[in-house]
């Protein structure tokens, strides 16, 4: 009986951690729009100069929301979890491009539609998930570095 109680409060922490890391994607994506916008409409700069420090800000808040937050990872090693969430997000981003033109070319949808729909997909299903097993990994095992040549 209390096998089945500890699975079900196990199950609960998952969904936190879940809902903690989106929680933390929907404020890196509202700071990475003030910054847009700030640069755009405060200091007259062009769209396709200031995204790229939006992005750089929204993706900073994602990295430290998570690692401090959602998985509570920060007894990890750091410079590697910062590698591993590059190659996660140059991934994701790429996933997210392809999700987005399909959804605009194909099923037609608005831009300011497709876009969320497209997020959350890569979200669900390719960031967080690769999040808890690379990035924020509590083990912090060696994995990622090759095995030592034997003689």
């Amino acid at each position: 009986m209390k096998i089945k109680w500890l699975a079900k409060v196990s199950e609960k922490f998952k969904k936190m951690t879940f809902s903690k890391s989106l929680l933390t994607g929907i404020a890196a994506s509202c700071v990475d729009m003030s910054v847009l916008f700030i640069m755009i409409k405060g200091f007259h700069i062009e769209p396709k100069f200031a995204n790229f420090p939006g992005l750089i800000c929204g993706s900073t808040v994602q990295f430290l929301g998570n690692r401090n937050f959602a998985f509570k990872a920060q007894g990890g090693d750091v410079k590697k979890q910062v590698r591993w969430y590059i190659l996660c997000e140059l991934c994701a981003m790429s996933i997210n491009g392809g999700l987005f033109y399909l959804l605009t070319t194909y099923a037609h949808l608005f831009f300011a539609v497709a876009r969320p729909i497209s997020a959350l997909i890569t979200f669900s299903c390719f960031s967080f998930p690769m999040w808890k097993k690379h990035v924020f990994n509590k083990t912090d095992s060696k994995s990622d570095q090759p095995a030592p040549a034997t003689p």
